[in-house]
């Protein structure tokens, strides 16, 4: 880790969306000619609703396209990926706004060192729509501990999760030696199955981009698979 972004004061998730799918705009002129289905991974959403897919969508000339926010935290942009990849497969849509936009200083605690060094804010925009066979993605696998919540979270209205005391408070948690432990196996098995699903092997595979600022666990995942780190 050798920096980190952070959004100003009365810049959002949202905001940070928008400069995001502009600057797609202005490196693919007319990229957002027909879309009809913006999905928007995120775990500082502006609001609970109207959603930030849907705020973004009203500022850079999509009104009326579908519009929903996908709240899984780190893995949020894999599953809106897929979740365009299906609804472009199954006829729903025919060419999906993707972002990812998070405004995590909002959330932090800035006197626990075990979170605010790790986390910061910026957007990315993707378009994804039906490509010539042979091309596109080749598997996705989907999961979630439904049960390691106590681990990584920010509480909303309820104001509770199993494990956490109430009364937490808005911020983001984290139990950094149990995430440790969770992502160097998920990463790993999960890698793994996406291969096989995909009908690879290490030996195919010529680079490996993880959402992990973590070197260990990056480490263990190469090792894994053979890939040169």
């Amino acid at each position: 880790i050798r920096e980190r972004h952070m959004a100003g004061e009365d810049e959002y998730a949202s905001d940070m969306g928008v400069r995001a799918v502009n600057d797609l705009s202005a490196r693919y002129p007319g990229v957002l000619e027909g879309v009809d289905l913006v999905i928007c991974a995120t775990s500082g959403p502006d609001a609970f609703f109207p959603s930030t897919a849907a705020i973004i969508a009203g500022q850079v000339g999509l009104n009326g396209a579908g519009a929903l926010d996908v709240l899984v935290a780190c893995s949020g942009f894999m599953y809106a990926l897929s979740l365009a990849q299906g609804a472009v497969l199954a006829g729903t849509a025919t060419k999906v706004l993707v972002l990812g936009a998070e405004a995590l200083s909002k959330i932090l605690d800035w006197t626990d060192r075990t979170t605010c060094i790790l986390f910061g804010d910026g957007a990315g925009a993707a378009i994804v729509e039906e490509v010539p066979e042979g091309y596109g993605f080749q598997s996705f696998v989907l999961g979630a501990d439904s049960l390691g919540g106590s681990s990584l979270f920010k509480l909303a209205v309820a104001d509770h999760i199993p494990g956490v005391p109430v009364g937490t408070g808005p911020m983001l948690g984290m139990n950094g030696r149990e995430v440790f432990k969770f992502a160097v196996r998920v990463l790993g098995d999960s890698g793994e199955k996406a291969m096989n699903k995909a009908g690879l092997s290490g030996s195919d595979i010529d680079w490996m981009v993880p959402h992990q600022a973590n070197v260990r666990i990056i480490e263990s995942a190469c090792g894994r698979f053979g890939v040169p780190l």
